[in-house]
């Protein structure tokens, strides 16, 4: 899980969302090396509907839909053959982000960006209709984030979206039930596993290197992940230790 890129290191990121395009670029040569082939969201949900192993295999999916997944980004997945899913808030499309929480100060895609990305082998998907947490919500309120927010991504660019990501990754029995009943035929979180809807995610932050990604990818990482759920402060010492060695 990506969320957004620059052309270098950017000084002014304290969420560390976002990573330089060169370290994308080893990210993707290093997937490659290591024999993991990319899978676009038909490839996924056919390996999904069959129940067989992701292994060696991988989805990108980017939050959030800020303007350097096109000025930066989609020519390096390009190059790579990796067709990502971008999750957007339509209710913020073409509008600077930072004023929704867990979002950064650049100005997320327009719809016209958004159609050039489709174009580009990139498949669109719901986060929400405008970044707000879904935990909580009315039931009112919930139809408004998933099906009102998927037929307004459908009316500004012409896709209608078939995945969902909750926004901050916080849901509860409700939000689940009611992308459920929406129709997507995927949803994905952060961290917490709720099977088809709310797929956990291996979330990539702008400041890992190519060491970190190694262990992302090792076998044993999503067992490590979910023992260590409890421990935040550990994974992210870790984490830390292991950028400054590279």
């Amino acid at each position: 899980m990506y969320h957004a890129f620059a052309a270098e290191s950017r000084a002014d990121d304290p969420h560390g969302l976002f990573l330089p395009r060169a370290r994308l670029r080893r990210h993707l040569q290093l997937l490659s090396d290591r024999n993991w082939s990319p899978l676009d969201l038909d490839g996924y949900l056919a390996v999904m509907n069959l129940g067989v192993s992701c292994r060696r295999r991988f989805l990108v999916t980017i939050d959030d839909g800020y303007r350097s997944v096109l000025d930066v980004a989609a020519s390096e997945f390009a190059s790579a053959g990796v067709k990502p899913v971008l999750l957007v808030p339509p209710g913020l499309i073409g509008r600077p982000a930072g004023g929704k929480v867990g979002l950064g100060d650049e100005e997320l895609l327009s719809a016209d960006e958004l159609v050039e990305l489709v174009a580009r082998g990139f498949e669109l998907g719901v986060h929400g209709l405008d970044h707000a947490t879904m935990a909580g919500m009315t039931n009112a309120e919930l139809r408004t984030h998933t099906v009102e927010a998927r037929n307004l991504l459908a009316d500004l660019t012409g896709s209608v979206a078939r995945s969902f990501a909750y926004p901050l990754g916080v849901l509860d029995d409700r939000a689940v039930n009611a992308v459920r009943t929406a129709g997507y035929s995927v949803a994905f979180s952060v961290t917490e596993d709720r099977g088809r809807w709310g797929i956990p995610r291996t979330a990539v932050a702008s400041g890992d290197s190519e060491r970190v990604l190694q262990v992302m990818i090792a076998p044993w990482y999503e067992l490590a992940l979910r023992a260590s759920a409890p421990l935040p402060g550990v994974r992210r010492c870790v984490r830390a230790t292991l950028n400054r060695r590279h």
